[in-house]
């Protein structure tokens, strides 16, 4: 992706003081966002598994639903960790101290199993080249209401065991070195192209990360089945 791409961009006429003050940053108010929702993410969490220890032959009609409701609620507290937390700190936008969103970017991309490696680089080149389809791969037009539409927001307001299995089926490869060839949040062939394989440093990157991601999850598993949870 060494190209260079050069494209006549209108600029908004904004005040630069105007644009200044729009665009200042706090530690403590990004700060508090950040953890009222992983305190949040994580009351939520609790919630749904004392209402699954609650579920019992005698109780599971109404058991159940509960059990649901819980989750479902989790599961939307949930998918804002992904690729909407991780999207602002990869801009560096919430904290003035750049250590920050490192350190809160690497904990939303570890709970929600996120690539933080291959979105930043593919980020950079989908605001170099937005809506071009021909160099942005991460944001594909055009996009319509088809039934393609129709069943990506019916699999983000349910469960998707299909993007699930992509995502830690790719995790593995990334964890061997490889840049599988299954679509799951990037299409294959926009992932070969950011993550070249003469680009070594950042292959490595990418792969420390899904080891990461991989064994990290991993050990939380066999420690929850070991204490019984």
């Amino acid at each position: 992706m060494t190209e260079q791409i050069r494209i006549n961009w209108y600029r908004c006429p904004v005040d630069k003081t105007v644009l200044s003050a729009l665009m200042r940053k706090r530690d403590s108010r990004a700060l508090l966002q950040v953890v009222s929702q992983l305190l949040l993410f994580g009351l939520t969490g609790t919630l749904a598994y004392q209402a699954f220890l609650a579920v019992h032959r005698s109780n599971w009609p109404l058991a159940l639903p509960v059990l649901f409701l819980a989750l479902f609620v989790h599961g939307t507290l949930g998918s804002f960790a992904g690729g909407i937390a991780c999207h602002e700190l990869v801009h560096k936008t919430p904290f003035r101290t750049a250590a920050l969103n490192e350190f809160f970017l690497k904990i939303y991309a570890f709970l929600s199993w996120f690539d933080p490696v291959g979105y930043r680089v593919s980020h950079v080149r989908h605001h170099q080249s937005t809506v071009h389809t021909d160099h942005d791969g991460e944001v594909v037009l055009p996009q319509g209401l088809t039934w393609h539409g129709a069943k990506f927001w019916l699999t983000e307001f349910t469960v998707n065991p299909v993007k699930v299995c992509r995502l830690i089926r790719n995790c593995v490869a990334a964890a061997r070195g490889k840049v599988t060839s299954a679509d799951a949040f990037f299409s294959a062939d926009w992932l070969h192209a950011i993550i070249p394989a003469d680009n070594a440093e950042l292959r490595r990157e990418h792969r420390d990360w899904a080891r990461v991601l991989l064994f990290g999850h991993l050990f939380l598993a066999v420690l929850f089945v070991a204490t019984g949870h």
